[in-house]
């Protein structure tokens, strides 16, 4: 199609490939304008892009050690070499329009990229046995840009400034030989000198991403966050919370060909620094480290406080509980003692004054013979015998609605038309004293014998 067409193969590979820049920075503009401030910052970020675009794909996949990356490094003052690894066909295809694109609207550049052929790679052998694409960049026309660095010759810093500086940083070169490590790092290896040239895998452990552990795998992620563990080496056991995990990021150094790896501890708390010779102190003021870890002792302390509260909350919550539920008890036997009014009156603390009534009729009972039981039987069987029969009464007053005013020995005493007024308070006294009389034969002494009851309305 592209031969009638007349439209040269990479010439319509481009196309497309800006194309589908174009729609996607109208789509995120928001987040493309800020990935990188120059084309090699960008270029170096995609493979976050690509790793974030591809977990959708390859969801429920096992951690693979090659994985799609970009690596972008300068060759000279206006050209550029990006270095595709593990490339996927279709991007590989429309990879010369994205970037193309990429500098044209992000950083008003004009260049020419070209993919190079598999036999111009030999310049760069770091990675002979790594599958990657090489594409060129020529930056022909740029926005101008001023250099606030001083020459080099005035910018030597100390290794030991360094060292202090950056105290969680190693730098290695290509035949993986440690060169140099941070103040933080020498003080977690318990070993007191390091041999003349220490191999990087006698001292550290690549946690991610899931590559080989050799320079050119590591440089085929440059662009990845990468977690390093530093091994210990002692004659005790090794314990989880002796080990220290770094989180940082590679960096190639061109002029060393070395790379130097600048990190953090994974720490969040000040305990994790117990036990492996280090102190907040060690966190250079400038890494927000510092803050994390305060703001996290911060965060537990008040955590702590919230359950101390909420302990304290539920302790109270349960003792007024059983306040209320003792105030029910006092006021259900204020009230089953005296009338309801005088019982309000009286758990609001009010003195209750004396009250005459003229229309009340009064019922008094006594048991006969009731000296003499009690004298031949014990004094359990006759609180026995006398709770089943005011029993019986009680229930029968809350019936007929009338007034138990007390209970002596075996005295019974109700009155109608106290509590409440009523026009019928002598018929219920009436029928009180018939009910009694029922009851009472219901009721037999410790003896077995019927008891009876002798009864008086006034």
């Amino acid at each position: 199609m592209c031969f009638h067409a007349g439209v040269p193969v990479e010439s319509l590979r481009e196309s497309l490939g800006e194309e589908l820049f174009k729609i996607c920075y109208e789509e995120d503009e928001h987040i493309l304008g800020v990935i990188g401030g120059t084309l090699k910052d960008f270029l170096n970020s995609f493979t976050t892009l690509l790793k974030q675009s591809s977990h959708s794909q390859e969801a429920g996949k096992k951690d693979r050690i090659e994985e799609v990356s970009i690596l972008c490094l300068e060759k000279d003052q206006d050209f550029l070499n990006v270095y595709y690894f593990f490339p996927k066909k279709i991007t590989s295809l429309i990879l010369s329009g994205i970037i193309k694109a990429a500098a044209h609207i992000l950083y008003e550049a004009e260049v020419e990229v070209m993919l190079m052929p598999p036999c111009f790679h030999n310049d760069c052998t770091e990675f002979v046995n790594q599958p990657y694409l090489l594409y060129s960049i020529q930056v022909k026309s740029a926005k101008p840009s001023l250099s606030p660095c001083k020459p080099q010759s005035s910018l030597v810093i100390p290794a030991s400034v360094f060292c202090k500086i950056f105290p969680f940083h190693f730098m290695f070169d290509k035949d993986m030989s440690v060169l140099q490590v941070g103040n933080g790092i020498r003080r977690l290896l318990t070993r007191r000198e390091f041999q003349a040239k220490p191999n990087f895998e006698e001292y550290f452990e690549i946690l991610t991403p899931k590559i080989s552990c050799t320079f050119s795998g590591i440089m085929t992620m440059l662009n990845m966050q990468f977690t390093v563990r530093v091994r210990r080496w002692d004659n005790t056991d090794l314990k989880s919370s002796m080990v220290m995990d770094l989180k940082g990021q590679m960096i190639y150094i061109l002029e060393s060909s070395a790379i130097l790896f600048l990190g953090s501890p994974c720490v969040d708390r000040l305990e994790d620094f117990t036990g492996r010779g280090l102190y907040l102190s060690d966190i250079p003021i400038h890494n927000a480290l510092r803050d994390v870890v305060l703001i996290g002792e911060q965060a537990r302390a008040q955590d702590g406080l919230k359950k101390r509260l909420g302990k304290l909350k539920a302790t109270l919550e349960q003792a007024h509980q059983a306040l209320e539920e003792e105030k029910k008890k006092t006021v259900d036997l204020l009230f089953s003692i005296f009338p309801g009014e005088v019982a309000q009156q009286l758990w609001q603390g009010q003195v209750v004054q004396a009250k005459k009534f003229n229309n009340v009729t009064m019922l008094f009972s006594d048991i006969v013979g009731f000296t003499a039981i009690c004298s031949q039987c014990s004094p359990m069987q006759v609180i026995t015998m006398l709770n089943e029969l005011y029993t019986r009464f009680d229930y029968q007053c809350g019936e007929l609605d009338v007034y138990k005013v007390e209970t002596i020995g075996d005295a019974y005493c109700v009155a109608g038309g106290l509590h409440k007024e009523s026009e019928t308070h002598a018929v219920q006294i009436a029928l009180m004293a018939l009910k009694m009389m029922e009851l009472s034969d219901e009721v037999v002494s410790p003896h077995g014998e019927p008891i009876k009851v002798i009864y008086f309305i006034l």
